[in-house]
């Protein structure tokens, strides 16, 4: 399972993945760090705060307790862990766990102009949070969460567990939870393809991905399973429609594009066939296209219709897992026993002997 920050990476404020060099200014860092608002931010700090001070929500022994100020909080040592482990950085770099709040984050160590908070760590505490919560309370933890993404009106909702836009996913950022192994290599196969100009053989690839996704798209006849995807494609996207007429229209649309990528797939020389009758042309563009053409639908379906394509995995199973990976014992949590402040008992004053009263 991977987690938020390895779902997804810091974006410059044009939408393209972050690459520090020594023309970006210093002032611009915390902008690709910040996924949300300051009141979601300091809600969901607050929601964790508050999750991870008690046992009535996550597992016991990823608690520590310190009996002496009445507190209890992540463990250090084994967040640690887990985080060094699977995302190659210390939690605690970017949180304190005792009294929960974010660390903030300086580009330039003596610099406080630099300083910044880093939202991505934020998330995938957030996922950690769920991912250690008891079985019995890990909808309750994720319904609480998704309650602060949707007042707070935000582009992110928890699906499977995971934090994922509600806009702006890509297949790339999907690639890793999807269900069908078939369809992940063959979409790591386009994109290898794709990346290095080969879009001969990235048309081809799309070709074969657009069928898995639109079973037997290829076939004159429509088959119910797409007129089926396409309807719950309406039911998602088409808004604002009463009578159904802008539904009717999009699902139209939709029969076009893939009669559209039926089409050029059969009859553009060596997408599909290689018979003379097909179309050679001397553009190699035309490959491209294709690509852009097959893989855009699919992309569709993926991101609207994640529910049923991203990995719906036993959370139990996964949890258990690590436990087993990281030698976790279930049986014990790290505690700081209530010191007991010694009593001095004095005699009563009554009980003192004056020593006037001594007759000799």
């Amino acid at each position: 399972m991977k987690l938020f920050s390895k779902r997804n990476k810091p974006i410059s404020n044009h939408g393209f993945a972050y690459r520090p060099n020594r023309f970006h200014e210093v002032s611009t860092i915390g902008n690709r760090y910040r996924l949300v608002s300051k009141e979601t931010r300091n809600r969901m700090v607050s929601e964790i705060k508050f999750l991870t001070s008690s046992d009535d929500f996550l597992e016991w022994f990823i608690l520590f307790e310190n009996e002496d100020k009445g507190k209890i909080f992540f463990d250090k040592n084994k967040i640690d862990k887990f985080s060094l482990s699977e995302l190659g950085y210390k939690m605690s770099d970017f949180f304190d766990f005792e009294d929960f709040a974010m660390l903030k984050q300086r580009q330039k160590p003596d610099d406080p102009e630099t300083e910044y908070l880093d939202d991505y760590k934020l998330f995938d505490i957030a996922e950690i949070t769920i991912l250690f919560s008891l079985d019995n309370k890990r909808s309750a933890v994720i319904d609480r969460f998704n309650s602060i993404f949707i007042e707070e009106d935000t582009d992110f909702q928890i699906i499977e567990h995971l934090i994922t836009r509600k806009s702006g996913d890509s297949i790339k950022t999907l690639l890793n939870l999807l269900k069908d192994e078939n369809l992940k290599k063959k979409l790591k196969m386009f994109f290898e393809s794709y990346d290095n100009y080969d879009f001969i053989n990235s048309a081809k690839t799309s070709a074969d991905i657009l069928n898995i996704i639109f079973s037997d798209y290829i076939k004159n006849e429509k088959s119910k399973k797409i007129s089926e995807l396409c309807n719950k494609l309406a039911d998602k996207i088409v808004v604002s429609d009463t009578k159904g007429d802008k539904r009717k229209r999009f699902l139209e649309y939709m029969n076009d594009l893939l009669k559209l990528s039926k089409n050029l797939s059969n009859d553009i020389y060596d997408v599909r066939h290689t018979e003379k009758s097909t179309i050679i042309l001397s553009n190699e563009n035309i490959y491209k296209l294709i690509s852009n053409q097959n893989i855009s639908l699919v992309e569709l379906v993926l991101t609207t219709l994640k529910d049923d394509y991203v990995l719906g995995d036993n959370w139990e199973k996964i949890k258990d897992d690590y436990i087993t990976k990281y030698n976790i014992n279930k049986l014990s949590r790290q505690v700081i026993k209530k010191r007991v402040i010694p009593t001095i008992l004095k005699s009563n004053v009554d009980d003192e002997i004056d020593p006037d009263d001594i007759p000799f």
